[in-house]
């Protein structure tokens, strides 16, 4: 048997028995995946192979710009596609990863004389960057958003730029770190949900089915799936974010207790007065 084609034959398989904890559905489309699957790059001994996995064709070509996916780059072994991005500040290989962070954390301890119990748990779970496609997938969803905004209030993306005095690569800039805060977040919220096996209550479930009832002439039932996910994942989210608030200690910059409880608590309230 031909190698390439028998990969041709079982990648596809393979990809489809990768489980997620948590996955989405987006668009017209009916994979699910951990976040939008934009590309596949797929590469055997310096030829492309060439596969179907729902609606994505395989090719030997990968997104290589940081923001709205205009620039593609052909890569023929993964040496090269290693070398290319270690250029760009990121490091594919996790265990390079592990190491540089180790590197630069005992810098910092001999600098500030400090020393430290290891925790190797805690520099496994600590990532560089945020992987890209996952960034340019909410900047994405970041601005469709705003672009709807400004049609619901007549303004066209030109007369802002002018209004405002903005270019499109300050609102790129914006757009990337507005999209990283959101997504360290759900990180991080996330990581406590799992620690913690938090489920929805009745009293959530029951928020969950009010508010699908409300919109069920709104969606198709694809479209009313993806939108039930989303909100228990949010519910679950909110849960998360009120335990942190309940059980951590915040200070300000001169080292004060900061309750952050009673500002969450307010905000609420002035929400729900508006």
């Amino acid at each position: 048997f031909n190698t390439n084609d028998l990969l041709e034959d079982f990648v596809p398989l393979m990809l489809q028995k990768i489980k997620w904890k948590k996955s989405m559905r987006w668009g017209e489309f009916d994979l699910n995946w951990g976040r939008p699957l934009k590309s596949i790059l797929a590469i055997f001994d310096k030829k492309k192979l060439s596969f179907n996995f729902h609606h994505i064709v395989s090719s030997n070509t990968t997104f290589v710009d940081k923001d709205f996916e205009e620039k593609k780059k052909i890569f023929h072994d993964f040496r090269t596609y290693e070398k290319f991005f270690q250029k760009e500040g990121i490091i594919v290989d996790q265990n390079k990863r592990k190491k540089i962070i180790e590197k630069e954390f005992k810098k910092i301890l001999s600098k500030k004389n400090l020393t430290v119990k290891d925790n190797n748990k805690l520099i496994e779970e600590v990532d560089m960057k945020l992987p890209e496609q996952l960034v340019i997938a909410e900047m994405d969803s970041i601005l469709q958003n705003f672009l709807n905004e400004l049609k619901q209030s007549n303004i066209q993306l030109e007369d802002y730029f002018k209004i405002t005095g903005l270019t499109e690569e300050t609102l790129r800039d914006d757009l990337n770190k507005q999209a990283t805060r959101n997504l360290t977040m759900v990180l991080i919220l996330d990581k406590v949900i799992e620690d913690l096996d938090m489920k929805l209550d009745d009293k959530d479930i029951a928020l969950v089915e009010e508010h699908m009832v409300t919109h069920k002439d709104d969606e198709k039932d694809s479209d009313q799936s993806s939108h039930r996910m989303n909100l228990e994942a949010e519910s679950l989210r909110n849960k998360a974010m009120l335990h942190i608030l309940q059980q951590g200690i915040s200070v300000d910059k001169d080292g004060e207790k900061v309750y952050l409880q009673d500002v969450y608590n307010r905000d609420t309230d002035l929400g729900e007065e508006e």
